[in-house]
Parts: structure tokens; C-alpha cells; sequence
């Protein structure tokens, strides 16, 4: 799954990529069906394997291409893409989470999706 995100990533639009993923983008409007219960006893592992996967790689663009991962995995549950811009010193940060049911997936140690405002 890793190696078809990056792939995608450098020859697809984003919006293509998530779409054959199976991944709601944040612009989509199609509601999708979700399993919220199953989803509270099953994500938590997903995330733990996804994040000793990326915990490894540079953390350049590392959160797009986590979220990507963990949203395809989870597209069961009906996932959003989000992608937020926060100012910073000397210019403007980005950063991409993922959302099931409007409640953002834990991030990695250090990440945060405090402070960014999500792009709509």
C-alpha cells in the first residue's frame, strides 16, 4: 500500500489518487456509509502498524502519505481526507490528518493537527 501511495503520489492528481484508493477527499460531498462501532475496536491497530511503517521515513510529506495509507486501509469506515495551513515564521505550514465520522485518527508522536486550519 506504501509503495502504490508514492507512486500515485508522483504520477496522479491527489483527487485521483483518493478516489482510487477509496478515500473521501475533503471537497467530496457524496456521503459515505461508516461503522462506528467496529471502527472503535479496529483502527487503533491499524494506526499503530501504519505508524511504525512511517516512523522510519523522513518526515518530509510523511503525513500525506500516512494519511493516504491509513485512510485506504480504513476506507471501510468511510475516511476524509483533510489537509490544513497554519502560519509559522517565516511562512505557511501544511499538514494532512484523516477523519472518521468527523473525529480526527490519532497522529504520530510529535504531529499535531492543533493550529492548522482545514482547507475546504
Amino acid at each position: 500500500m506504501t509503495a502504490a501511495v508514492e507512486l500515485g503520489l508522483r504520477t496522479m492528481r491527489l483527487p485521483t489518487l483518493a478516489r482510487a484508493l477509496g478515500v473521501g477527499l475533503m471537497q467530496d460531498r457524496q456521503e459515505q456509509e461508516t461503522r462506528a462501532a467496529a471502527l472503535a475496536t479496529n483502527h487503533d491497530s491499524v494506526v499503530r502498524v501504519v505508524d511504525s511503517i512511517f516512523s522510519r521515513m523522513p518526515p518530509s510529506g510523511r503525513c500525506l502519505r500516512r494519511s493516504l495509507v491509513l485512510a485506504g486501509l480504513l476506507r471501510a469506515f468511510g475516511p476524509r481526507l483533510k489537509i490544513g495551513v497554519a502560519r509559522r515564521p517565516g511562512g505557511i505550514a501544511a499538514h494532512a490528518w484523516v477523519e472518521i465520522n468527523g473525529v480526527p485518527l490519532p497522529e504520530m508522536r510529535g504531529s499535531t493537527i492543533a493550529g492548522y486550519t482545514a482547507l475546504r
